[in-house]
């Protein structure tokens, strides 16, 4: 099954050929020419001298040329760098700091954003501007919107000089985890194909009717891997640059949608946007509950009759590692977790609550622990960090707290240390915190999670020696300003000093008084 991504596109060009792979508003992209887009973006990357082991920021909508560039990226060797579209200059700053790629490509464009702007602010805060800066629009390739843009080169332009090898780096996804700054989870070619084959074949995505509908972003790993599913399956996917309630509706009826995949803020948005039948042509919806929880989803399903079944992912395994079925028993189809999509695929559980670090047997809670040939290969840039996450015998610690089930299956139940999902990413308190205690007056920050209009928001509680003085509604624009929108809390309240509990390690912030603190001053 292994192979690389330049093989395994190009195989799936020959295959399919002229099939549509892509719907993009009124664009209509096949498989030869998805494959033919990225040979030419390939030549001109080699053009402008990126090469083997190079990092490419990839900062750019939903559009053909996302996933003609990662591509691209594959066939000279290079590694793409998947960047959220609403990171701000803070964010991408961290990113070329510390990847240091030899080029960024960005939506030359969207709404009131300048991107190029952006790009020269996070360059000057980094002191780490890549060299190779190229602007992208809606229906071109490259553009002239950018100081610095490449002599557009054919295709045929492209040199033999990289040779791939399914173990060499492709992508890499930022997450967070027990640091503060955002990790850069790498996968080479062969994680990639072996999974999206993987999950087309398990998600019965091959049918000869099968649609795709692409609403999540292409920078995650959730949408990500669904993009990759729909090539293995040599199907067609509806592509949404943003995601928009109405339209995703709209394009279900209107293409014929039989699958996708969705955060359960998304389904709901959705459901409220459209008339029931609007969604009778679905076959399978896999659905993330970052927010609203399984009984969410049971409403969901029964109300809609939408063909909802819970799912399992993270950045180190990629999204779609797990899913349930319909004929799972009704208290866990909607529940996180499920059966591997991948027949190698193993979990095991362990307790970490004790010294013994004992397997655990079906039904016992511990940390999750699993193995596949969608696991990353490392941290990037970080050996230690791989190190802790992987043992030696080759299984990802998840940090996640579950239980295996007595058919094979798996359940999720919590996350056992304290990011966030936010705005349907995984968000480490410490990369707000670490933010807010750069502002005038914060001595120190804590930030905790609260449930604000029916969606998980940032707190944000500060320890000042100057309360009086403190404006929270000036430190609340910087964040707005500086942050992407779904970090920015939904409050910052300012303390004298946290509440504290003594314990057996030293002294610990009592985050659920805080928790509780944000839910008495949202309700006021």
């Amino acid at each position: 099954m292994t192979s690389t991504l330049p093989d395994w596109l190009d195989a799936t060009a020959d295959r399919f050929n002229d099939s549509t792979a892509l719907v993009a508003g009124s664009r209509m992209i096949g498989f030869a020419e998805l494959a033919e887009m990225s040979r030419a973006m390939a030549a001109n990357l080699s053009a402008q001298g990126v090469g083997r082991g190079d990092r490419v920021a990839v900062w750019l909508l939903n559009q053909p040329e996302w996933l003609a560039l990662f591509f691209a990226c594959a066939r000279v060797g290079a590694i793409a760098v998947a960047v959220n579209t609403r990171f701000r200059a803070v964010e991408l700053s961290d990113i070329f700091a510390r990847t240091r790629p030899r080029a960024v490509f960005f939506r030359s464009k969207f709404k009131s954003t300048d991107f190029a702007a952006l790009v020269d602010e996070a360059g000057r805060m980094s002191a780490a501007l890549p060299p190779v800066r190229i602007a992208i629009g809606q229906d071109t390739g490259f553009s002239t919107q950018c100081t610095t843009v490449p002599n557009p080169v054919s295709a045929s332009a492209l040199g033999t000089g990289y040779v791939a090898d399914a173990a060499d780096g492709a992508i890499m996804f930022t997450t967070s985890g027990t640091t503060s700054v955002p990790k850069f989870v790498l996968h080479p070619h062969r994680s990639v194909v072996d999974h999206a084959i993987d999950v087309a074949a398990d998600f019965e995505m091959s049918a000869a009717d099968a649609v795709m509908l692409q609403a999540l972003p292409y920078c995650g790993v959730f949408g990500f891997c669904q993009a990759m599913a729909a090539l293995a399956a040599g199907r067609p996917s509806v592509v949404l640059e943003t995601f928009d309630p109405a339209a995703a509706a709209t394009a279900i009826a209107e293409h014929n949608v039989t699958h996708f995949n969705a955060t359960d803020d998304m389904l709901a948005a959705m459901a409220g946007a459209a008339p029931a039948d609007a969604f009778s042509t679905l076959r399978l919806v896999g659905a993330a509950s970052f927010n609203r929880g399984p009984d969410a989803l049971a409403r969901l399903a029964d109300c809609y009759d939408l063909p909802i079944v819970g799912l399992y992912g993270m950045s180190e395994v990629q999204a779609l590692y797990a899913r349930r079925h319909f004929d799972d028993p009704p208290d866990r189809r909607f529940t996180a977790g499920g059966r591997p999509v991948s027949g190698r695929a193993r979990i095991r559980v362990r307790d970490s609550g004790s010294d013994s670090g004992a397997l655990l047997p079906a039904g016992e809670s511990g940390e999750l622990e699993l193995q596949g040939p969608s696991q990353l290969s490392a941290y990037f840039g970080d050996g230690a960090a791989t190190a802790t996450a992987v043992t030696k015998d080759g299984f990802v610690r998840t940090g996640d707290l579950g239980y295996l089930d007595e058919n094979g299956s798996f359940t999720f139940e919590s996350r056992i240390g304290d990011a966030l999902r936010l705005g349907g990413f995984m968000v480490n308190p410490g990369e707000i915190s670490g933010f807010v205690e750069t502002l005038e007056g914060v001595d120190e920050c804590v930030v905790v999670g609260v449930v604000s209009d029916g969606r998980l928001r940032p707190a944000a509680f500060v320890k000042t020696s100057k309360i009086q003085a403190f404006d929270p509604e000036m430190a609340l624009s910087r964040c707005a300003r500086e942050l992407a929108a779904f970090k920015v809390p939904v409050l910052i309240h300012a303390l004298g000093d946290f509440p504290v509990a003594d314990g057996p390690n030293g002294v610990k912030v009592q985050r659920g008084v805080l928790r509780e603190m944000a839910r008495e001053l949202i309700e006021k």
